[in-house]
């Protein structure tokens, strides 16, 4: 009698061939990498923003204090007139600063592409706000200033009616009456971020047409 065979297609051995765990673990390479790169694209994305959000609270704060201090500039201790600088990348005036009588020197100036504020703060007898005897107070305001075809200070005269051409260098600090301040920071150029920037606008109270 012939021998028969028992093929049971139902009993077969079940799982995957080296060739099907070589394709799955190339499609879960694959999702990983997808992950891992969206990710970083969403850590990228948040960290720019934050810094944006901190670098426009920063100029925003910047501008404001500056427009705020150079607003209430007034004759100095000594009498002299209330612009001391009236350059490109740097403005000097004096200010009464704390709850004294006595008028602060203050500074805005451009030192590679950090803007800084010098206080001095008068001192001797006689008064003098030269620093052999007065003290200075130096802090940094903004890191990464960008170059700009914009000065960082325009300056205009009484005529000054928002589109008017300002002042040239080099300028007699008796004619200015308004001064515009136009900030951009680019903290970053490599990273093809967009700069920042801001300007402000401020009319010296205390300048008179009799000084």
């Amino acid at each position: 009698m012939p021998r028969l065979l028992n093929f049971n297609p139902k009993k077969s051995t079940a799982g995957f061939t080296l060739l099907e765990l070589l394709v799955v673990m190339g499609v879960l390479i694959v999702i990983g990498g997808v992950v891992v790169f969206a990710l970083r694209n969403l850590f990228l994305t948040s960290d720019f923003l934050g810094e944006s959000l901190s670098d426009e609270r920063d100029l925003e704060n910047t501008i404001q204090t500056m427009t705020r201090e150079i607003r209430a500039a007034s004759p100095s201790s000594l009498g002299s007139y209330p612009l001391a600088v009236t350059g490109s990348t740097s403005v000097a005036f004096f200010v009464n600063l704390d709850s004294d009588t006595k008028k602060e020197r203050v500074q805005y100036f451009l030192e590679g592409t950090t803007l800084k504020r010098s206080v001095v703060y008068p001192a001797g007898s006689p008064l003098t706000y030269s620093t052999t005897t007065a003290q200075e107070s130096l802090a940094t305001v903004l890191r990464g200033i960008a170059a700009s075809t914009t000065p960082l200070f325009s300056y205009y005269d009484k005529n000054f009616g928002g589109t008017t051409t300002p002042l040239t260098q080099p300028i007699n600090v008796s004619d200015v009456r308004h001064i515009r301040i136009a900030i951009t920071i680019d903290k970053s150029p490599i990273d093809n971020n967009p700069p920042l920037g801001a300007v402000g606008e401020v009319t010296v109270r205390n300048l008179k047409d009799n000084y």
